[in-house]
């Protein structure tokens, strides 16, 4: 019943979000004599490449952001990643968005790192800016899981849905977090997902 309600909140956010970018669109286009390219309120933009904290694992993660200090070094110390004594590496979890101009969705991507590529999932959204330096995004990828893997992209192969919100501190950093569902989740995996993110915008 919980895995339901989860759906249905992230189906009808999606929709919602949806639907306010196509109002918002019809607003303007009736209240302008001769199109725009931008406004002010344009949202998020830029590209960017962040780490991204999963809610089961939070005071660890942002314990070693504080210690690094820099959007940059966080997300290299991420990439790069840090062994234990038995010479393996802990998973990472990374996150990409690259802005399409002139369209309002984006590609996104994540993938979760641990002695090898463990998981991986591309993704398409929609987005609606929030003001000059903000969006709320919905959208749908598609995971691909090494055998055997548990990740936070689940444990196998399967469409996941995704909706969040993005947002610019300066001209380097974002920060982001969204909620995913992996329906197809085996039953020992919790199929709904909290994140936060930072991000190092180029």
């Amino acid at each position: 019943m919980m895995e339901k309600r989860w759906l249905w909140f992230l189906v009808g956010l999606g929709f919602g979000v949806v639907g306010l970018g196509e109002q918002a669109a019809i607003a303007q286009t009736q209240g302008q004599t001769q199109p725009q390219i931008r406004t002010q309120t344009h949202g998020l933009e830029g590209s960017y490449l962040g780490a991204t904290v999963d809610g089961s694992n939070m005071r660890e993660s942002l314990g070693s952001l504080l210690g690094t200090g820099s959007s940059r070094a966080w997300v290299e110390d991420q990439v790069e990643g840090s062994r234990n004594s038995s010479g393996h590496t802990g998973q990472r979890n990374l996150q990409t968005r690259i802005d399409v101009q002139g369209f309002p969705v984006s590609i996104r991507g994540a993938v979760v790192l641990g002695d090898d590529i463990e998981a991986v999932m591309p993704m398409l959204s929609y987005d609606v800016p929030v003001g000059s330096s903000a969006n709320v995004y919905a959208g749908a990828g598609y995971a691909l899981v090494q055998p055997g893997a548990q990740t936070v992209l689940g444990d196998r192969d399967g469409v996941v849905l995704s909706t969040g919100v993005e947002a610019a501190i300066n001209r380097s950093v974002v920060v982001y977090g969204d909620v995913r569902y992996h329906p197809t989740s085996s039953q020992e995996m919790n199929p709904v997902r909290v994140q936060l993110g930072l991000g190092h915008r180029f």
